[in-house]
């Protein structure tokens, strides 16, 4: 049979049933419009998740406090320890004691009210070193971010988020305006790049201050010398899990934990981690 008796008859019996024929064909388009749009949402949805889990930083690994037991017996949630400190982060940072991390950054944060002469917002104010930067792969879109020497000096600059310096000022065009946070003046040095919200933070809506002013000017108290967060950058993401290694070895190391098991329940520092590729930034 040549392909035009073959076309004929396939025509043929096409025309003779056509009902079962627009049925079929039907039937075939909703099964490929069905294959399209999972696929596409199931895309969309791993691009999302990717964007959220990259706004964090790059290689990125969080340590964070165990948790605190009260004289009833009471434990609080995980983080609610002082025991992280400054020094702990520099140990981290040591290529001695741990080859495998490229940045250590640590925070020390509280939700405080920003003031200017016209208004005031409450926002997440951060203290942390220069390192943060590049530690959470985050830009300025104006000005610059305070320095190692702001740091020592405990300098009272401010970088500001673009959601906070919209609402301070209504605009991001703030560099060397005045803010007033916990009763010292300080200068904005810096705007940071819009990044938008992960599952559970406003990443725009936060004021960067250098760690040591922070521990002095700003979020002091009876624990100065804590930190409530220690963001780790593994050298490349084939690392994490050798950087992952060296962060709980120096840190019972210093805590003087032989019992890795009990770390959480004691005085140490748990280690939550997760690979976070780089991010294109198309540029």
């Amino acid at each position: 049979m040549t392909w035009t008796e073959t076309l004929r008859t396939g025509w043929a019996a096409v025309r003779a049933h056509s009902m079962r024929s627009i049925l079929t064909v039907l039937g075939i388009l909703i099964g490929i419009a069905a294959v399209i749009l999972t696929v596409g949402l199931g895309l969309g949805t791993q691009k999302d998740v990717s964007e959220q889990i990259s706004s964090l930083g790059s290689n990125l690994l969080i340590v964070t406090p165990g948790s605190s037991t009260d004289t009833e017996g009471f434990r609080g949630g995980f983080g609610s320890l002082f025991t992280l400190t400054r020094s702990d982060a520099a140990a981290l940072a040591s290529a001695v004691n741990a080859p495998d991390v490229a940045g250590v950054a640590p925070e020390k944060s509280s939700s405080l009210s920003v003031e200017t002469s016209q208004t005031n917002w409450t926002t997440t104010v951060v203290g942390t070193t220069e390192d943060w930067l590049s530690v959470r792969s985050r830009e300025l879109a104006s000005g610059e971010f305070f320095t190692a020497d702001d740091d020592a000096s405990a300098a009272t600059v401010v970088v500001l988020g673009s959601e906070a310096a919209t609402e301070l000022f209504g605009s991001t065009d703030v560099v060397g305006q005045s803010v007033t946070i916990a009763d010292s003046v300080f200068t904005v040095v810096g705007v940071l790049t819009s990044e938008g919200s992960d599952t559970s933070t406003n990443l725009d809506d936060l004021a960067v201050i250098p760690l040591t002013t922070a521990a002095d000017k700003v979020i002091g108290g009876f624990a100065r010398n804590s930190v409530s967060t220690i963001y780790v950058q593994a050298a490349s993401a084939g690392q994490l899990s050798a950087a992952h290694q060296e962060i709980e070895t120096v840190l019972l190391n210093l805590h003087s934990i032989s019992d890795p098991a009990s770390a959480d329940s004691r005085s140490p520092a748990r280690t939550r981690w997760s690979a976070r590729r780089r991010r294109s930034t198309g540029r």
